[in-house]
Parts: C-alpha cells; sequence; structure tokens
C-alpha cells in the first residue's frame, strides 16, 4: 500500500463517521452512508426485560464547526437556552422542507422529534412547551440522487431512537426559517432548537450526547448517566 493509499482510507473512514453532505451521488453512495449508521446489539437490563440500544448516527448526518463546551457548567453558561427539559422521546413525523438558497432542487428536509417533558429544570419561555412536550426539527440527512427521496425515512428514526429513549434537552426558539413553519407540529405548538451539545440521550444506562459526542474532558468525565446530568444541571442552573 502507497503512502497515498493510507492517506485516502483515513479519509475516507472519516467521512464514514461524520458525514455532512445532505445529497448523496448515486445509490451507491446511500447505501454506503446507511452502512455507516451504529449497530448496537440489545442489552438485557433484567432476566425478563431487554434494552433498546440508541443509534445516534442518523441525528449526526449534518455537523457544523463549532468549539464544544469543556464543562456543563460552560455549556449552560454559554448555550443561550431559554429551558432545560428531561423527558422521554415519544416518536418522529415527517416535518418541513426548507428552501436552501441557490439549490432549488435540494431543499433541507426534517423530521419532528416529540420530547414529553417530565421534569422542567430551567424555564424562562413557557411557551415552548405544548401539552407537556416539545417538537424538535431534526435534519432528516441525505437524499438519494435517483429518487430524490430521503436515504432515511421517519421509520428509520423511529427504529434508531426508540420511544421511551430518556433525554435531556438544552432549548430554545428555532431559527426564523424553521419558526414560521408548521408541518410536523400540533396546532399551536412551536418548533424548539437545540445546539449542537442541546441534546442527551439515555442508552441502556449510559449517557451519549445526541447531535454529537459527549466531550472527552474533565469536566464531563464524572457524568455517565442521564441522571447524574439532571443533577448536574439542577445544582448549577
Amino acid at each position: 500500500m502507497t503512502g497515498s493509499d493510507a492517506v485516502g482510507l483515513v479519509e475516507a473512514a472519516r467521512r464514514c463517521v461524520r458525514f455532512i453532505s445532505l445529497v448523496v451521488f448515486g445509490t451507491l453512495a446511500s447505501a454506503l452512508l446507511v452502512s455507516c449508521g451504529t449497530q448496537r446489539s440489545p442489552v438485557a437490563s433484567d432476566a425478563t426485560e431487554t434494552c433498546e440500544r440508541v443509534d445516534e448516527s442518523l441525528l449526526r448526518t449534518r455537523l457544523a464547526d463549532y468549539e464544544p463546551a469543556g464543562s456543563l457548567s460552560t455549556l449552560i453558561q454559554a448555550s443561550g437556552h431559554d429551558m432545560i427539559l428531561s423527558g422521554q422521546i415519544a416518536g418522529f413525523t415527517q416535518g418541513p422542507i426548507v428552501p436552501v438558497s441557490g439549490e432549488p432542487e435540494f431543499p433541507e428536509r426534517f423530521v419532528v422529534m416529540q420530547v414529553d417533558v417530565s421534569r422542567t429544570l430551567v424555564m424562562r419561555d413557557e411557551r415552548l412547551v405544548d401539552r407537556d412536550s416539545v417538537y424538535i426539527p431534526v435534519p432528516q440527512g441525505p437524499v438519494d440522487a435517483e429518487t430524490s427521496e430521503p436515504v432515511y425515512s421517519v421509520k428509520a428514526f423511529e427504529r434508531a431512537i426508540p420511544s421511551g429513549t430518556k433525554v435531556v434537552v438544552l432549548a430554545k426558539p428555532a431559527v426564523p426559517d424553521l419558526a414560521r413553519l408548521n408541518r410536523g407540529l400540533p396546532i399551536g405548538a412551536e418548533f424548539t432548537s437545540t445546539g449542537i451539545q442541546g441534546l442527551f440521550l439515555d442508552d441502556c444506562g449510559e449517557m451519549i450526547g445526541g447531535f454529537d459526542d459527549v466531550p472527552g474532558t474533565q469536566g464531563w468525565s464524572r457524568l455517565k448517566t442521564i441522571e447524574q446530568l439532571e443533577a448536574g444541571v439542577e445544582r448549577l442552573a
């Protein structure tokens, strides 16, 4: 293997872990993206119950550059949130389609994640909660170039992030392009947005990041579970 071949393999692996493009050129590329999803086996939590693992890769089809907060206290201070809540995933629905400037044939598609709120840890804007739920638009990811259909359907998100998964969300109003849309929302509800570090999931007892990994810094090292994250928010907020 030549040096250039090795560099190519490393770069390909990096793209597989974190792919950003909204458009996949050709069905072969689409299939490769699907194969990059995290494959985990169910975990037996006791003799009679099996925990469904989370496949967070579907939440990570688009990731902008950002500077991750090195601790929970830094995140709380810098995130600009209006609310911090804990709850459970209630499901996904088809969401809005937002035109992209200069690329009218490739609009940005979203699914809507419904989170049923069980505890409000910080509340500055009650309008974000509608009948004890919040609604978070999630980029739907790449599109098949031949069919113009999303590679990941709503059902794929439901399988990847099972209903009942515990979450902690740092929420704020959606950006204007999404705030004025209502596809996937109950009448009277509003879209809620999060930052890249604004969603944390329970993966069979282990806390993981939703839109990106939890930083590996000392400031996060003691927060291993969603319950520990909740307690940390209550101490700091």
